[in-house]
């Protein structure tokens, strides 16, 4: 079954799999379909709900065919078809926010009030230390990919929960939550944006620091 994939890299790879395609203030983006061949069909990717054209654009290796869209809201929605018989999954459409760089998109998204990208526990959405480097580590595909799951780190210092934006951002790395010793969770990176914690797992896992005890090297610590 054909799915959709970012276009970080050249030649996309079945694990570039996404849960949403990120569009322009304008409506346009470009996605890449995995899988593109039903046996002697090639599939078409169409717009199935809302606003925008799909448009057919060139192969990345033999697997991928990249579409240019336009005209998208985040009302659209796209899904690809062999004939007339779906092929994938329905894809949302997620629009950017119309900022100047991404720092400044990271720290409307964390005050914009959307659970899905600033965590909401018990009603109440979670504090925010919103960092402006150190985010987004792929320059021309910064938002996430399909979400697997947390990637949990001990920190090897011992700061409270929200105290780690100059050590984020000094080290250009970064992380979307940190919780202390007592239990207080802090988000830095909205859910849509990529940390830079884990190396290739950035695009597909959320990142978690668990701040370390006493004496701590960062490893073997116990989690809160």
């Amino acid at each position: 079954m054909a799915h959709f994939v970012s276009l970080r890299a050249n030649v996309p790879s079945p694990e570039d799999d996404i849960d949403a395609v990120d569009a322009s203030p304008d409506g346009s983006a470009m996605v890449g379909l995995w899988g593109m061949m039903d046996g002697a069909i090639e599939c078409e990717v169409k717009v199935v709900s809302g606003p925008g054209v799909a448009t057919k654009k060139d192969k990345r290796g033999s697997a991928v065919r990249v579409w240019a869209l336009q005209k998208l809201t985040a009302q659209s929605k796209l899904q690809a078809f062999s004939g007339v018989r779906p092929f994938t999954e329905v894809l949302p459409v997620r629009i950017t926010p119309a900022s100047a760089s991404l720092a400044e998109q990271n720290k409307a998204l964390l005050e914009g009030g959307n659970p899905e990208e600033r965590a909401v526990i018990d009603g109440a959405a979670v504090p925010i230390v919103p960092l402006s480097k150190g985010i987004g580590d792929y320059r021309h595909a910064p938002k996430m990919e399909r979400v697997r799951g947390l990637a949990v780190h001990i920190t090897a210092g011992m700061t409270a929960a929200d105290g780690y934006k100059e050590t984020f951002e000094s080290r250009d790395a970064s992380t979307h939550f940190v919780i202390g010793r007592d239990g207080k969770i802090v988000q830095y990176v909205a859910t849509s944006i990529r940390a830079q914690a884990q190396g290739p797992g950035n695009g597909h896992f959320l990142s978690v620091e668990m701040v370390g005890g006493a004496s701590n090297s960062g490893a073997c610590q116990a989690m809160t």
